[in-house]
């Protein structure tokens, strides 16, 4: 009966030092896994702090772009309403999608709600320019947006020049 008795006693003080050990062990992991959320964290944060930084700053420059085609007369006033407004939300639907994963048009859609111009006018808008920036447009993704905008400011001011085919299209409508 004391062999019986010492020996569940010395089972129960090995099992007693298996979880101790165990407990400490997963406090250690837990420790390290507090240390990587925080480094990770503050890479998320820095991440997105030049995100802001860099949207804002493409932004300025195709609000730029579009300010400086319409002071050259390049644009109609009727394009300028909307490219405008089209660059001055640029920010607002990049960070839109990035941060709520929505698609450009729909970020669109809610950047424009406080505006008078419709996704439909904008869409009316792309279509009138190369197949380079329909196809970017087209993608409904942050970098289509980002190289659509690109390629129509620049188009606008005249440092691109039309493909073939817009030229014999144009050429055709003379």
């Amino acid at each position: 009966m004391i062999v019986g008795l010492g020996s569940i006693i010395a089972l129960l003080v090995i099992m007693l030092i298996f979880f101790v050990l165990r407990g400490q062990n997963m406090q250690r992991e837990l420790a390290l896994t507090r240390q990587s959320a925080k480094t990770n964290a503050k890479k998320v944060n820095y991440a997105y702090t030049s995100l802001v930084v860099v949207t804002n700053n493409l932004q300025q420059i195709f609000v730029s772009r579009v300010e400086k085609a319409h002071q050259r007369a390049l644009i109609s006033e009727d394009q300028y309403g909307i490219l405008s407004i089209l660059a001055s939300q640029y920010s607002r639907v990049v960070m839109d999608c990035c941060e709520k994963e929505a698609t450009v048009e729909e970020a669109l859609k809610k950047s424009l709600k406080k505006t008078a111009v419709t996704i439909e006018e904008v869409k009316d808008i792309v279509k009138e320019f190369p197949s380079e920036v329909r196809m970017a447009w087209a993608k409904n993704t942050p970098d289509g947006f980002t190289a659509a905008m690109n390629h129509i400011s620049q188009y606008i001011n005249g440092k691109q020049k039309k493909s073939t085919t817009d030229q014999e299209a144009e050429a055709k409508a003379s």
